[in-house]
């Protein structure tokens, strides 16, 4: 693993669209101006070998960690999980997980914990598609302890990603189980609760806790976002992004356009933002009704710490939009390849991206860390 450092510059170009949304609830307006600029990370690791699940940051902002993902197709495979210093790239913290495909992170609420959800291996010699078991732990950050550890069955595995978080309050860990969302003791690895969906067109994808520890915003096929009260495990609001209205006409979407990549709920609870391939919509979490829209899509979203900006990832692009004033955003290029994951600090100073680094046809896939100087102040 090679680590570099840089110094952030950042010079703005010409506006790469100018056009805007009405928000439906404020009457303010959403910019979709996106002015380009040229901007140096911070800091920059490199040398993965295969891919990435999710990148995090510790509640301190002095650590990001990251769950991998790796491309064999058999018990050979070892997906790990990695911890560096995010001022110096020293890495403090290497966790294989053997006969594991990927590798899902969340950090707990007091910095002192990492839970880790691993989908088992997946072998076609035996029988096609065969997953094995999983793993759910939670790790001490520090000395690399596992404090519990408890295997999940094949059935709640994931085969494109895993999906996994911590609860505000830290007692709890939401993630998603094959067509469900399971909810487990942080202190005993005990499934708490189930949030299953019948419907596979319906099915989730991601999703995020609300700040008070009650809901649970769940990004869908199908371009919804379900709002769960956990508790009763019942869904109290569907957020439906699944048709365009024009004029008194609505026109149904299709999956593709409108299955959800990515939902964040920002930390003031304000907002809840949802993307798809063809754009990024904004709710009003309270009022449960849309904010606006950035005719833009992403593959994954970030919210600044103060609720003000989101961060969206495109392809190799990272678009940084203003969500509380008609401002315009920037954007500048990340990776190589694909922006795959990305996560912006407590303290509202740095996003950390990991990407895909592009090479030969049939070469081994390789990654990349980049932790880039974006403070809002």
């Amino acid at each position: 693993i090679v680590v570099a450092a840089a110094t952030a510059t950042a010079s703005a170009t010409a506006p790469v669209s100018a056009a805007s949304t009405r928000a439906s609830d404020t009457g303010r307006e959403l910019s979709q101006e996106v002015s380009a600029i040229s901007l140096e990370p911070d800091l920059e690791i490199k040398g993965f070998a295969g891919g990435v699940n999710n990148v995090i940051w510790s509640p301190d902002s002095t650590r990001v960690a990251l769950g991998t993902r790796v491309n064999g197709v058999d018990k050979s495979s070892s997906s790990a999980i990695h911890v560096w210093n995010a001022a110096t790239g020293e890495e403090v913290l290497a966790v294989t997980l053997p006969k594991t495909q990927m590798s899902g992170i969340s950090w707990s609420p007091d910095g002192s914990h990492l839970a880790v959800k691993a989908g088992g291996w997946i072998s076609f010699t035996v029988e096609e598609g065969e997953q094995g078991p999983g793993k759910l732990q939670v790790i001490d950050a520090k000395t690399e302890k596992a404090r519990i550890s408890v295997e999940l069955d094949s059935e709640q595995g994931s085969w494109e990603r895993e999906v996994l978080q911590w609860s505000p309050a830290g007692t709890s860990i939401a993630g998603q189980a094959g067509d469900a969302i399971v909810v487990w003791s942080a202190e005993t690895g005990k499934s708490l609760q189930t949030l299953s969906y019948a419907d596979l067109e319906r099915g989730p994808v991601d999703l995020s806790w609300g700040p008070d520890g009650k809901l649970l915003a769940v990004g869908c096929f199908g371009g919804f976002v379900d709002l769960w009260d956990v508790a009763t495990a019942r869904i109290v609001k569907s957020l439906d992004y699944s048709s365009l209205k024009i004029g008194n006409q609505s026109f149904k979407l299709g999956i593709l356009m409108t299955s959800q990549k990515s939902v964040q709920w920002s930390s003031d609870g304000n907002f809840i933002a949802s993307a798809s391939i063809s754009d990024v919509q904004i709710w009003n979490a309270r009022t449960r009704t849309a904010r606006g829209t950035f005719r833009e899509g992403a593959s994954c979203l970030a919210w600044s710490p103060d609720g003000t900006q989101l961060a969206g990832a495109k392809d190799e692009e990272i678009n940084l939009w203003n969500v509380q004033a008609a401002e315009p955003g920037k954007s500048f290029t990340a990776h190589s390849g694909d922006v795959v994951s990305l996560a912006w600090s407590p303290d509202g100073r740095r996003i950390v991206s990991a990407g895909k680094v592009r090479g030969r046809l049939f070469e081994e896939e390789k990654s990349t860390l980049k932790i880039w100087s974006v403070a809002t102040d």
